[in-house]
């Protein structure tokens, strides 16, 4: 069989989806601009391609582009030019400043939207000055651009005449994308998760075309959130149909990137990957994890209640939380009850440790006692979530210490006398 070049495993990655261009003169087949090279390559391949000669200004556009795989932006987009080919040493000479300053903000808006909306790549390809485009990006507040080091970005910026030929553009594509374990990563589970996701409403639709209705309707007699419980079979189904998730440790396990982590990166890696925060959560929705604000300083409570009894709205639920005490833990004893060896944080039996209150402390939720509140007090006090396995473990623990039974104290004398042997 014959082995695959680095630009055809590169497609492979890239192939989720559909492609989005954004070229003045893509709409131009007489045009002599390189963005129609470009196109060709992407078409050959068979990879569905949108093509757009500006930026779409409907709000409803981002919206719909959830599935999209990657971009590919020209700098400088000039609708009074277009037919016109983007020479690389004439280009600067097209647009007067005050036009330059708007259709550039508007690109960093553009991709700012692309960022929060839906996270996929952005390839600018440009006859324009590269440095130029970088320090537009470096305007932007959402963190768009590393000037340090490209790897970690989400966008590639390559001069049209670098990446037009046979191929040029995927090679480059590779050589960036095999540098940057973060959209390899997604890339390749992008891959594994839409084959999956086909594959779980394929044989749900096979088994009944209307079963959302059953689930509901069981859902409904059992007094639970039927869009959550449906929502629940769905994602373990994907799931258990998804393959393996094989990375390339030459790409994501590479020493050099090794070295490159910052302990304000793994904190905030840690915080991000065991926590959603309130702004993504919507204002009626209560589940176990939840952390609220407490009425004094450094104190907080979360919510260890199952989710079956916290269904807001429904005749069944109370909207009672029961609710955990925590408070702030000091940096000293955090550092002294740390186990380095087998990492993790010693903690007492009545207790339970929890990092990332607020993206920063460390707390300490006595299991001792229980509190309750009305939601409808709680929830404009509320500040994150703590995601499963770690709620879980929480109420796991809270479980054996409600059940736990006493010993008698151990006496010292039964206790083996180590000789000192000097």
């Amino acid at each position: 069989m014959k082995e695959q070049s680095m630009a055809e495993k590169t497609i492979e990655k890239l192939y989720s989806g559909y492609a989005i261009a954004i070229d003045e003169n893509i709409n131009s087949p007489d045009s002599d601009d390189r963005i129609l090279d470009i196109v060709q390559q992407i078409e050959e391949e068979g990879i569905p391609l949108v093509k757009y000669d500006a930026i779409p200004k409907n709000e409803n556009f981002i919206k719909n582009i959830k599935s999209v795989s990657f971009f590919i932006l020209d700098w400088e987009l000039n609708p009074n030019d277009k037919g016109e080919p983007h020479s690389e040493d004439q280009v600067e000479l097209q647009l007067g400043d005050a036009v330059k300053d708007s259709s550039f903000e508007d690109n960093v808006k553009f991709i700012e939207s692309i960022k929060e909306n839906c996270f996929a790549p952005v390839f600018i390809f440009t006859a324009f000055d590269t440095d130029t485009v970088i320090e537009w990006l470096l305007k932007s507040e959402k963190n768009l651009y590393d000037v340090e080091d490209e790897s970690k970005n989400f966008i590639l910026i390559r001069k049209k005449s670098e990446i037009t030929g046979k191929k040029q553009m995927f090679d480059s594509i590779s050589d960036w994308i095999n540098s940057n374990p973060s959209i390899y990563t997604l890339k390749k589970w992008e891959e594994n998760f839409y084959k999956a996701k086909n594959s779980t409403f394929l044989e749900l639709y096979s088994s009944s075309p209307i079963w959302p209705t059953v689930l509901w309707k069981a859902f409904n007699k059992d007094s639970v959130h039927e869009g959550l419980s449906i929502d629940e079979i769905i994602y373990r189904n994907i799931k258990g149909r998804g393959p393996l998730l094989e990375l390339n440790p030459d790409i994501v396990n590479n020493d050099e990137k090794n070295e490159d982590h910052t302990p304000e990166e793994i904190r905030s890696l840690v915080i991000n990957s065991q926590f959603v925060f309130d702004d993504s959560i919507p204002s009626n929705d209560l589940q176990p994890g939840d952390i609220f604000k407490g009425e004094k300083k450094n104190v907080y409570y979360i919510n260890i209640r199952p989710i079956c009894d916290t269904v807001i709205d429904r005749e069944t639920c109370d909207g009672i939380v029961y609710c955990l005490r925590g408070k702030k833990v000091s940096d000293k004893s955090v550092s002294e009850k740390f186990n380095e060896k087998y990492g993790y944080i010693n903690q007492r039996d009545n207790e339970y440790i929890v990092f990332g209150i607020e993206r920063s402390k460390f707390v300490s939720f006595s299991l001792s006692s229980l509190y309750q509140f009305e939601f409808k007090e709680l929830k404009e006090s509320r500040l994150q979530r703590l995601l499963p396995p770690h709620i879980t473990n929480l109420q796991q623990k809270y479980s054996g210490y409600l059940g736990r039974i006493g010993l008698p104290r151990t006496f010292k004398e039964i206790i083996p006398v180590i000789e000192d042997p000097s």
